[in-house]
């Protein structure tokens, strides 16, 4: 992806913003530092829609822990590490991307992969990490790879609340691949030391162990199958679920990344459906439009038939050259193709930082994803009954439906689903799925 912020893998580049990811990730955590920010901008929003104050405390925590599920059809990945909305928005300090426990805080993101990996070997034959902003100062000796041991506890964080963080390899600025099989398995040996399960005394996590890794190839490069093959064996024995990814360019196949999705058994495929004319822009024309492509290989040729594929979309209009949709044509892309695509697991979004200042994006994604068969709106140990019939008069009552409380817009989304019903599918008065672009429903 192009860099200085148009594109969502992109070093440095500015994709989402902060109360951006607030709204997509959904509920704030009930208990630490960000716990009373995110309660402040619920009862803004409150303030700003007319509601009743309440309904900002209407926010049913849920246990920390709840693992992971590879084989939902709701789930949410943000890329988090570039800082793109510092780089597009360099006069902006203050909504420059936090630390990834920051973000871990809001329960509606998934998975987050930390970008970037950008090269493979470097001084003294170890990779290299950028983290814009994060990290990046202090290097151990002999090497180029950053000290970022700080990060540990916000990484362990993030999986105790049940989600999985990996490690992207490349990115737009990548600067080294490798050129034979035996330095695929070299590099499958240094990551898997460094970074995952194996023992190294150059961890730039420290004794924070990642769930695996995800390949953002987006230069001519090698079939990475010997290293993913590598890193497999390592899997086989350890006593934790690995996963990997990657994230191709739309177009199919994506000619940097042809051989390696070939030959490579992948959990999840992000597609990043900017940036091309394959892009969410040309979602109504069926020349352009290819998820259906994508999902007639993840089920028919893949290795692993069973690979979910993601919608990757730009978390703004800063985000990405070209492919940015406003939240109520995502949603509406979201609904049509998870209908319509087996293989279909989620949203991708590139990146945090972008997400959380703009808001939107979170919060209508998390509502769209939301109406599934893994949905963390599903009833779990910690459950709150809605007598919609409070809501407003006249609405079509809903007694006894469980749902989760993620925030107070799950309560607002009840009543967006009675207005629908009520006017038998038809947005109500409102319009626009009560204007959830503006008021940062994602």
């Amino acid at each position: 992806m192009p860099s200085l912020g148009l594109s969502p893998h992109s070093i440095g580049s500015s994709a989402f913003s902060l109360p951006l990811v607030a709204g997509i990730f959904g509920r704030q955590a009930a208990t630490g530092a960000g716990s009373v920010f995110e309660f402040q901008h619920r009862l803004n929003r409150c303030q700003r829609e007319g509601l009743d104050p309440s309904l900002c405390n209407t926010v049913v925590p849920l246990p920390d822990g709840q693992a992971y599920d590879n084989t939902c059809n709701s789930n949410l990945v943000t890329f988090w590490g570039q800082n793109s909305y510092g780089a597009t928005h360099p006069n902006s300090p203050n909504d420059y991307q936090k630390n990834i426990g920051f973000y871990c805080d809001y329960d509606s993101i998934n998975v987050i992969p930390v970008a970037f990996m950008d090269s493979f070997f470097g001084p003294g034959g170890l990779p290299t990490i950028n983290l814009a902003n994060i990290c990046g100062g202090n290097v151990f000796p002999g090497t180029g790879l950053a000290q970022c041991q700080f990060l540990a506890a916000d990484i362990k964080k993030c999986q105790a609340k049940g989600k999985i963080v990996t490690l992207s390899l490349g990115g737009a600025s990548a600067t080294s691949f490798f050129s034979t099989q035996a330095q695929a398995v070299q590099l499958a040996d240094n990551v898997w030391n460094l970074f995952l399960g194996g023992n190294s005394a150059t961890r730039p996590f420290g004794d924070a162990v990642l769930d695996g890794v995800d390949l953002d190839i987006e230069h001519a490069a090698p079939d990475f199958s010997p290293f993913v093959n590598r890193l497999r064996s390592y899997f086989s024995g350890a006593g934790k679920k690995y996963y990997v990814t990657a994230a191709p360019q739309c177009v199919f196949p994506d000619p940097s990344m042809s051989a390696t999705l070939a030959n490579s058994y992948l959990d999840a495929i992000y597609v990043q459906f900017y940036n091309n004319w394959c892009g969410l822009q040309n979602f109504n024309d069926l020349a352009a439009w290819n998820f259906g492509v994508w999902d007639y290989w993840a089920r028919n040729v893949a290795p692993n038939k069973g690979v979910k594929i993601y919608i990757g979309a730009p978390a703004s209009d800063t985000a990405a050259g070209s492919g940015y949709v406003n939240v109520a044509t995502l949603g509406n892309i979201i609904q049509q193709t998870r209908t319509s695509f087996p293989s279909f697991g989620g949203v991708m979004l590139w990146d945090a930082s972008q997400a959380y200042s703009t808001s939107s994006c979170f919060w209508y994604a998390s509502m769209c994803l939301s109406i599934s068969t893994c949905s963390f709106f599903v009833c779990r140990e910690q459950q709150v009954r809605l007598k919609c019939e409070s809501l407003a008069q006249g609405w079509r009552i809903l007694w006894g439906k469980v749902i989760r409380m993620d925030s107070l817009y799950s309560a607002y989304m009840v009543r967006f689903w009675l207005i629908s019903w009520r006017n038998q599918g038809n947005v109500s008065s409102k319009g626009h799925l009560f204007h959830l672009y503006n008021h940062h429903f994602f």
